[in-house]
């Protein structure tokens, strides 16, 4: 794994629990929580299949 995968993966690990923690004290609905959580593997997706 490069360098810039593994900077990926840390970050999308914290926009996952920030958002979890929002969603938890009821700041994120769940249609939120979804949208985050699809634009996350979308990106992931997309770097890893440019590599």
């Amino acid at each position: 794994m490069s360098e810039s995968q593994m900077g990926l993966f840390i970050a999308a690990a914290s926009v996952i629990a920030v958002s979890v923690t929002l969603y938890r004290r009821g700041r994120l609905s769940e249609t939120g929580l979804l949208g985050v959580l699809i634009g996350i593997a979308a990106v992931v997706a997309w770097m890893l299949s440019g590599r």
